[in-house]
């Protein structure tokens, strides 16, 4: 099985929600420690993640509980890069996710580097609701 790797670099400028990551220097060559160590504080939603089910239903699965295996495999990539808000049950269906066991988004927010100060106002996000009209 071929692998590819989808993960984008976090860096502290990096569109992120929530908390900004920031990094942390806890020892330093140059400083006389005996090594180069540092610390990063971050969201659990910055860059490349995976929503847990206990994200949006109490009592459900964390993430630190998630069968690694069903994270594994083949899976369709649905494109929404012209999706623009909120991606909605009538997007997901457009772009045949039906019946696919895994799914990975591709975002206009997976788009270039990601080096955005705040939350961006064209961030492009799941919505619990279905688009009416």
């Amino acid at each position: 099985m071929e692998i590819f790797d989808i993960t984008l670099p976090i860096h502290p400028e990096m569109l992120h929600w929530g908390r900004k990551p920031e990094v942390e220097i806890v020892e330093s060559l140059a400083n006389g420690d005996a090594s180069n160590v540092t610390r990063w504080r971050l969201g659990t939603h910055t860059g490349t993640h995976v929503d847990a089910p206990a994200h949006f239903v109490d009592g459900a699965t964390p993430v630190d509980q998630l069968d690694l295996h069903s994270l594994v495999g083949p899976a369709l990539v649905a494109d929404l890069t012209a999706v623009t808000g909120d991606i909605t049950v009538a997007d997901l269906e457009t772009a045949g996710v039906a019946g696919q066991r895994r799914v990975l988004l591709k975002t206009s927010n997976s788009a270039g580097p990601l080096k955005e100060p705040d939350r961006a106002p064209s961030w492009v996000g799941l919505s619990p609701r279905r688009r009416s009209g």
